[in-house]
């Protein structure tokens, strides 16, 4: 009579361990996986050549853009603009002194007028308009409250995030300048981004505005209407946000643990979206290569290969710009220019 409950007991033993070990070896391979990125890339022949290469002073770098042929880079935490010249000399430029470099978050290209440039200052809510030939700012866009991933849209008019009174998220609405430069919010739509895990890259491609998730492979795409948003996804296989933790009486909102990069930059140019992946892929797992994925915008963001491109001296980029048929990669002490074939 006493050994029926003996062996029942070692039989729910035995089977309460099988149940843990297969869930164990399942958790093992679902993170093995995503380390792995759960995908295989190709090989994308776009590159044709190397052009040019720049040494700089050890620092770090944005790339703002091109304007007449000079490339033109930021310095960060530093008032300085740096333009690289077709003769392989560099200019270096101060901004003004009214404009405190750790106030900046973004340097852009205007896309209205040549040798302009938007200087973003989220936290003083500024945009400043400054003309590098003059050598001043020309204008300047004071927001009532604060900005975030902000594109101009016209003379006077802006696409950002701004924050929702009622919750932590920041909502698209499109902000006006009037003539005594007051603005005015004359839309706001249901686009909610949550501040910290959805925090990604936001760009302009025609008439649509694209939205692409530092954290896992969420492609947003919102049309001119700001009402019908389309779904994509890169190749990768994350799909989970970052787990975040709300401390001091709910003021202080954190992330658990430091979040995982998924895609940490972006650029768009000619039809093609451009990404540069942090995940490996299980056919390609070098550590002394960064990738860029390219993806065809017209055809539902349908990927078309990477790019395979080797560190200098083991670092890993810090921004990189396509335009004009160049692909140009900052790092802290050099900036690399390459041809590109863009035949995809």
């Amino acid at each position: 009579m006493t050994k029926r409950p003996f062996l029942l007991g070692i039989l729910i033993t035995l089977g309460t361990l099988v149940i843990l070990y297969c869930n164990f070896k399942s958790n093992n391979t679902a993170k093995n996986y995503l380390q792995a990125g759960g995908f295989h890339r190709s090989e994308s022949d776009v590159i044709s050549s190397l052009r040019d290469k720049f040494s700089l002073s050890d620092g770090y770098y944005d790339i703002v853009g091109i304007i007449k042929n000079k490339i033109i880079i930021r310095e960060v935490k530093t008032p300085n603009i740096i333009l690289l010249n077709e003769d392989k000399t560099t200019t270096t430029i101060l901004l003004p002194e009214n404009i405190d470099p750790k106030s900046i978050f973004d340097i852009a290209v205007d896309p209205l007028h040549d040798n302009i440039l938007e200087i973003h200052c989220n936290n003083n809510r500024n945009v400043h308009l400054y003309d590098i030939k003059k050598d001043t700012i020309i204008k300047s866009f004071k927001f009532k409250q604060y900005f975030d991933k902000i594109i101009r849209c016209s003379q006077n008019t802006f696409y950002a995030f701004i924050p929702d009174n009622r919750s932590r998220n920041l909502v698209l609405a499109v902000i006006e300048f009037d003539e005594y430069g007051n603005d005015h919010i004359i839309e706001t739509t249901n686009i909610v981004r949550e501040s910290m895990v959805d925090d990604g890259m936001f760009q302009k491609y025609g008439s649509d505005l694209v939205y692409i998730n530092y954290y896992n492979n969420k492609i947003s795409v919102l049309d001119s209407s700001l009402t019908h948003e389309k779904y994509y996804h890169t190749i990768d296989t994350i799909t989970s946000k970052p787990k975040t933790v709300t401390i001091k009486n709910g003021s202080i909102r954190k992330f658990l643990n430091a979040p995982r990069y998924v895609n940490q930059l972006s650029q768009i140019s000619d039809g093609l979206l451009f990404v540069n992946s942090y995940v490996k892929s299980e056919n390609y797992l070098s550590k002394d290569i960064d990738v860029i994925d390219i993806y065809d915008i017209k055809n539902k963001f349908s990927y078309k290969g990477s790019l395979f491109l080797k560190r200098i001296d083991n670092n890993r980029i810090s921004d990189f710009l396509v335009s004009n048929k160049k692909l140009i990669l900052q790092y802290p002490t050099t900036t690399v220019i390459y041809e590109l074939s863009m035949q995809i």
